[in-house]
């Protein structure tokens, strides 16, 4: 008896134990899998020396911007996204808080894929949180960032962030992309501080999206803006009531890697609030940029444009139709592709005040670095 029970014994151990891994195996495929987290970011450093008129020996070394964002899906048709910004708090009033690099959210946002990519290439999906501004950003991507900002950022016309509800809608046949939101209208720099909401859009149209990669037109972007904006009234007898500020342009640009181009038109018009004036004083202005940067080995050899590209763009603005006075910035240098992720860029920018502007005199030298990880 003992003789046979050892026998079942040796002969039922396998069979438990592979009964057992299978068990263990069948429940690890039944296991959802962990979220498909993602981290990337970019970082931008940079030299200077010189800078506005009687402080022009003025230098030093800067971490200008570092982005991380993270993104991860939140399950079906649902994701989000974070995208921290670490700047130089350079504010002097805000010393006694912080006198060197600190950090804040730009993006913050959860989506909903209203409509999955289909093989057409049409797609849609809403966002709610910190989402881009309509046009800002979009600028941005024709040029480059790490040399400067947009001339609408630039020129103030707004943020490239506010917190809202936006909605990006691919169109199909690569024929461009529609997006829209409403927007609180502080920026992502601060918090609401009024009743009222901003509204905006733009329409991004590549005719030329299907012809041959090679084709430079290829990449071409047609994009009519409009910003519906308004902002409370500081005026005593009026107070809460809506005060316009509107924005509107067109911008065409290409970004193919051997040449990218761009022309931005804009204008803007604000009802601002005057003491000891009755009703709203109403102000127009416009700014007009002018941008490439240019890879000349492209004309020896399409296919393998080498690293050297030259820099050029000029900004026009002008704060106020009711008077002549303008300003111009200037940027020309030599931008250096260190490989597909990382650029060095030697420029010069120069902001020239014209017909009596206020705006600053300024002339710096500028090393700027940036790496995408």
């Amino acid at each position: 008896m003992y003789r046979l029970r050892h026998t079942l014994c040796a002969f039922l151990a396998p069979a438990a134990l592979l009964a057992q891994n299978s068990t263990k195996t069948d429940s690890a495929k039944a296991a959802p899998a962990p979220p498909a987290l993602q981290l990337s970011g970019v970082i931008f450093a940079q030299y200077q020396t010189g800078g506005a008129r009687g402080a022009r020996a003025q230098n030093r070394f800067d971490v200008e911007r570092v982005y991380l964002t993270v993104t991860a899906p939140a399950g079906d048709r649902v994701s989000v996204r974070f995208t921290s910004d670490l700047f130089v708090q350079r504010d002097s009033t805000r010393d006694a808080y912080y006198r060197g690099w600190t950090m804040r959210a730009k993006y913050a946002w959860l989506q909903y894929d209203v409509l999955k990519a289909r093989p057409s290439g049409l797609a849609g999906a809403v966002r709610v949180g910190l989402v881009h501004t309509p046009i800002a950003e979009y600028e941005e991507s024709f040029f480059a960032r790490f040399i400067s900002n947009g001339s609408t950022d630039r020129a103030g016309y707004f943020a490239t962030a506010d917190a809202g509800l936006a909605s990006v809608w691919t169109l199909p046949g690569k024929r461009g992309e529609l997006y829209v939101a409403a927007l609180n209208g502080n920026g992502f720099t601060s918090r609401e501080t009024d009743r009222f909401k901003d509204f905006g859009g733009r329409l991004s149209l590549t005719p030329f999206a299907n012809r041959r990669p090679e084709s430079l037109w290829s990449t071409l972007s047609l994009t009519p803006w409009y910003y519906k904006g308004y902002r409370a009234s500081t005026a005593t007898a009026s107070a809460g009531d809506a005060r316009v500020k509107d924005r509107y342009g067109f911008l065409a640009g290409m970004r193919d890697p051997r040449l990218r181009a761009g022309l931005q038109l804009g204008r803007r018009m604000d009802a601002n609030d005057v003491a000891g004036v009755a009703t709203p004083v109403e102000v127009t202005g416009s700014v007009v940029s002018l941008f490439t940067i240019a890879k000349p080995g492209a004309l020896r050899n399409p296919k393998k444009p080498g690293p050297a590209a030259l820099v050029l763009r000029l900004d026009q603005v002008r704060p106020d139709d009711r008077t002549d006075a303008k300003y111009r910035l200037l940027i020309a240098g030599l931008q250096l592709d260190l490989n597909p992720r990382a650029a060095v860029s030697f420029d010069m920018q120069v902001q020239r005040p014209l017909n009596g502007s206020a705006s600053a005199d300024s002339r710096t030298a500028f090393m700027h670095l940036v790496a995408n990880f």
